[in-house]
């Protein structure tokens, strides 16, 4: 079994937020699956 993420940061409309995406990709049994999250942080 394996797994691995990804986070990226973007800017947002407002200058103290930020668009905040995550995505885990993981591997069991021959078969990979992916879960995707995204949000906004504010300072």
């Amino acid at each position: 079994e394996e797994y691995s993420w990804q986070r990226s940061i973007r800017p947002a409309a407002h200058p103290d937020a930020r668009e905040v995406h995550v995505t885990v990709t993981w591997s069991s049994g021959g078969a990979e699956e992916q879960v995707s999250l995204a949000g906004v942080a504010v300072r």
